[in-house]
């Protein structure tokens, strides 16, 4: 199979070489920033196997080439017998696996880079350009380490390596966009073996963990104004199982009962009233059972208070029933 280099001047010749062969796969070198890709509008994308940037890294041109050359060897080989590549790659035709392989890896939604031994990068996929910013070009040849800050204060960045050589890695880190910024990732890292068993370098697979962080601090300080409305409150917050078991009782509550949090916990919610409404707590657990509320429902009623010495006191006790995980809990707010 021949390669030639054509030097230029006018984009007609593409088509012009395409109309001639629509087989021939071109590797276009262009200044910076002309390059197509997902969002360019320009013609001859279409046409264009891939897109090398100047300054020329010969690499990466390599790479295309015998990418160019491989794609165009399956087209000829299965030519006359029209098998799809997973028919070939399940006939174990090696050059079929090795291209379903490849679709494989740059289909996949997780950044890919593997390395050699020197942590020189070899290899991206698609999602690594959308995650991190840089084309294939800018990456080939270099040190892995420009994709994370000197400073990552995970400190697992001198741990790494270390630990691939045994059994991989796989934790939160820091990575660098192109950009220059900072951003977290889940990164799991593991060594690549020959068939003897020596190291022949390291594969990475990378998410941006950036919304999932935002949603835990979002839901921890959710949880922290909770708890801070809870355990301010000057009216009794109790919160009550489906079993009728005490599973929340804030300051307030203590004050006005006169249990401490830790002897009333896991008690029934009934021993805080009189006898004659023991059946208090069952009667509201069970109009959340039987409606099906998965929202806040509210009831409000004038009881009798019990306190831990025995002393009966009037006050106001608002209910809601809501579903948590499937489960119903009942909450009380009581005014004294």
């Amino acid at each position: 199979m021949d390669t030639t280099s054509i030097d230029f001047p006018m984009p007609e010749m593409i088509t012009r070489a395409k109309s001639v062969s629509q087989n021939t796969e071109i590797i276009m070198i262009t200044e910076p920033g002309q390059d197509g890709g997902g969002y360019s509008d320009n013609p001859l994308d279409s046409f264009v196997y891939g897109y090398v940037e100047t300054p020329v890294n010969i690499n990466y041109v390599a790479t295309l080439a015998l990418k160019a050359i491989e794609k165009q060897r399956l087209a000829k080989s299965s030519a006359g017998g029209r098998k799809s590549l997973i028919e070939r790659a399940a006939s174990d035709d090696e050059s079929a696996l090795s291209l379903l392989l490849s679709t494989s890896v740059n289909s996949l939604n997780s950044a890919v880079m593997v390395t050699d031994t020197k942590h020189n990068i070899i290899y991206i996929n698609n999602a690594h350009t959308r995650t991190f910013g840089y084309k294939p070009d800018e990456l080939m040849g270099k040190k892995s380490d420009t994709l994370y800050p000197l400073d990552d204060p995970s400190g697992v960045s001198s741990k790494i390596y270390e630990a691939l050589i045994m059994v991989g890695w796989e934790g939160e880190r820091l990575a660098l966009r192109k950009d220059g910024s900072a951003f977290p990732v889940y990164e799991k890292t593991s060594a690549i073996k020959d068939k003897d068993g020596r190291q022949i370098g390291v594969v990475s697979v990378t998410d941006d963990i950036t919304a999932r962080k935002r949603l835990q601090q979002a839901l921890k300080e959710s949880e922290e104004r909770y708890r801070s409305f809870v355990e301010t409150a000057k009216s009794a917050i109790i919160a009550v199982d489906g079993e009728g078991r005490i599973i929340l009782f804030n300051p307030a509550a203590e004050k006005i009962f006169g249990y401490g949090k830790e002897e009333i916990m896991n008690k029934e919610f009934r021993c805080l009233f009189p006898e004659r409404y023991k059946d208090i707590a069952r009667a509201e657990l069970g109009k959340g059972a039987s409606s099906g509320f998965t929202n806040l429902k509210e009831t409000t009623t004038e009881i009798t208070g019990l306190t831990k010495s025995g002393e009966e006191f009037p006050a106001e006790v608002s209910f809601s029933t809501c579903r948590v995980e499937g489960r119903i809990i009942l909450t009380a707010i009581i005014f004294d």
